[in-house]
């Protein structure tokens, strides 16, 4: 098995053993964040941000009005690393850095393509009119009770946790529509790596190149729970599609990309059955909110090319359509939560705008591109 298909596997383990908790963590504090008007982005000043005693005292960490302001020079081969909390500035973002974290110079630079062609490609806005906007979600839990941003409010932007796990203790990139947390091996600085066993005497864990695919896959499910709320195979399809269709779209323009699209092994789950026209519905239908489901990443699988057709037969503003009928019609899902009633709704949403056969004649399409065939039944 090549090196990126371990590494994805592994990854796939590690949610189904830890991301039940992680997601319900990021649930909840979508729902509890502090409540905020301000519209613009100012880091808290001496006189409105103070460190608790008691947390001052137990991590010896400085007031976050204190953190410096990262820029980057645009340089691949240039580094910055970090080595106490601090923050880089974008036009729809905000990265709150941890510690011993490794960016390479054009970082920034590609992380605002990423965003501008996801908006792009999905026709919806990164930083919608019509939602509210919250203080930065309280992250202590990943700093055992200390919360480096508090009282930190970024407005519209999305607020980017680029974290290091360095205890270890498993957490694995998530997102909401408050935030995006990533957790990547491939953006710990070496010196970190190597003072973990767990990380050092595993290489296999990290690529020879930062895999943005990650951060594509993450930065997407914030954009797309900004907008609206929807079932886990919608939302864990389109984020996987756009794993491929934006580093498609980027690889001849930034050479990070094309490192990318060149290099990685884009694995695809198991189904629970080989899909065809008359089993493609019901297995959109399917329950997924399980982690301990036994069709577990199907969402993912399932989800990618059902996306990539209805692009390919329906144009670029697939998702936009289907995203605007979905918050017209007042259908709301959770996550995390199986709603059988909401996911007909949502396959009378795809019917209603492509045609009652859409679920037919996907699964036609899979068996003439010998897509979705491998079953782990």
């Amino acid at each position: 098995m090549k090196r990126k298909a371990r590494k994805l596997t592994s990854l796939l383990l590690a949610t189904l053993c830890a991301g039940s908790m992680l997601l319900c963590a990021c649930d909840k504090a979508d729902q509890t964040s502090d409540q905020s008007g301000d519209p613009g982005f100012a880091p808290p000043s001496a006189d409105a941000t103070e460190t608790s005693d008691s947390a001052e005292a137990t991590t010896g960490k400085k007031d976050t009005n204190s953190y410096e302001k990262v820029t980057l020079d645009g340089v691949n081969e240039h580094h910055y690393i970090s080595t106490d909390f601090c923050y880089l500035e974008s036009e729809k973002y905000v990265l709150l850095i941890d510690k011993d974290i490794d960016l390479p110079g054009d970082f920034a630079v590609v992380l605002d393509a990423i965003i501008d062609e996801i908006e792009n490609q999905l026709g919806i806005s990164a930083m919608p009119g019509d939602r509210e906007y919250y203080n930065v979600t309280d992250n202590s839990v990943y700093f055992d009770g200390f919360n480096p941003w508090k009282d930190w409010n970024v407005g519209t932007k999305i607020p980017i946790f680029i974290l290091c796990d360095r205890q270890p203790k498993g957490w694995i990139s998530c997102a909401t529509a408050n935030d995006v947390t990533i957790v990547s091996y491939d953006l710990f600085s070496d010196e970190i790596w190597n003072s973990i066993p767990e990380f050092r005497d595993n290489p296999w864990r990290r690529d020879e190149y930062l895999d943005y695919t990650e951060i594509i896959h993450e930065v997407t499910h914030a954009i797309t729970r900004r907008n609206c709320n929807t079932s886990k195979i919608m939302t864990e399809g389109i984020a996987n599609y756009m794993e491929v269709a934006v580093v498609n779209s980027l690889a001849d323009k930034y050479p990070s990309i094309a490192e990318i699209k060149a290099k990685k092994d884009f694995y695809d789950y198991d189904v629970p059955e080989a899909v065809n026209a008359s089993n493609a519905e019901n297995i959109f239908l399917s329950d997924y909110s399980d982690v301990e489901h036994a069709d577990r990443g199907a969402e993912y699988t399932f989800g990618k090319y059902l996306f990539e057709y209805l692009h390919e037969q329906k144009g670029n503003d697939f998702y936009k359509d289907i995203n605007g009928k979905i918050k017209a019609d007042n259908i709301d899902y959770r996550y995390d939560e199986y709603d059988e009633a909401a996911m007909q709704k949502i396959a009378g949403v795809i019917k209603e705008l492509y045609g009652d056969d859409v679920f037919t004649k996907f699964g036609d399409w899979c068996v003439k591109n010998k897509y979705l065939q491998t079953a782990n039944g």
